[in-house]
């Protein structure tokens, strides 16, 4: 087999997955053929627990980037290999400003592969019927006495975005999905592709010889450090604009089929 890159990064929703939330059969087949030969690893917003039957679907043991590249997380001890967390104080000092900013709706928080809210909506809601309860809910809370991975806020982001700016020098905000409902607050040095650069020194594989794609506004500096960058055809203007390359939608096994022809399996 022909070995041009030896880390494939893969964001999961809009790119490896379907609409569906399914990995397809044709992806499964290729994959199942790359991964004793290459590392695949999942780069996601979700947290560790939300990945783990693609993990298994896929029977991955490599390390996955999760929190948007606030952490990552070696799926065969089920710890964190390494975190870039938001302090303790700071998220104290923050959550109690959201709480009382009248553009908020509701406050989610992340660590350790746990969630706290600060109140249920309709999103928290369908998240309870699908079987993920949140870990801790209302401000005060023991949750808050360490660091935490990421801080998301729903409600009037452009507004929000604009206090955390002005305020928090030291995060940086992001969104997970196309839609822009809930805006991500991170530490400075996190994101997919510091995360990249973080695996691939420590696999230690040059960052020339990794392949990344995604689909939305926060896989673009994931692709842009990769050493191909790879846009999917459902991804936006924007991400096709700086991918190095546009391969098919994530409804047409996009991913797949670019692997399929780059490392020659057929």
């Amino acid at each position: 087999m022909e070995k041009p890159y030896d880390l494939i990064v893969c964001d999961l929703d809009g790119t490896l997955l379907n609409n569906k939330k399914q990995v397809s059969p044709y992806t499964i087949q290729v994959l199942e053929q790359l991964r004793q030969h290459v590392h695949i690893v999942f780069a996601t917003a979700r947290a560790p627990r939300d990945i783990q039957h693609f993990i298994q679907t896929l029977s991955l043991d490599t390390p996955s980037i999760c929190y948007n590249g606030a952490m990552v997380f070696c799926n065969k001890s089920s710890t964190p290999l390494v975190s870039f967390d938001i302090a303790k104080e700071t998220a104290n000092q923050l959550i109690t400003e959201l709480k009382d900013f009248k553009d908020v709706s509701n406050i989610l928080v992340e660590k350790n592969d746990q969630f706290w809210v600060d109140c249920i909506d309709d999103d928290v809601t369908k998240w309870i019927e699908m079987g993920c309860e949140p870990h801790a809910m209302g401000y005060p809370s023991a949750f808050f006495q360490e660091s935490v991975a990421k801080i998301m806020a729903r409600g009037e982001c452009s507004s929000i975005i604009q206090h955390v700016q002005e305020n928090y020098t030291d995060l940086i905000h992001t969104f997970s999905d196309s839609k822009k409902v809930w805006v991500e607050f991170l530490h400075q040095q996190a994101g997919k592709e510091r995360a990249l650069d973080w695996l691939a020194a420590h696999l230690g594989i040059p960052i020339e010889r990794t392949i990344a794609f995604g689909d939305a506004d926060n896989d673009m500096l994931l692709l842009k450090r990769a050493g191909l960058g790879v846009a999917m055809g459902n991804a936006s203007s924007d991400v096709k604009e700086i991918a190095d390359y546009v391969t098919a939608s994530n409804e047409e096994d996009g991913v797949a089929k670019l692997l399929d022809q780059i490392y020659q399996l057929n």
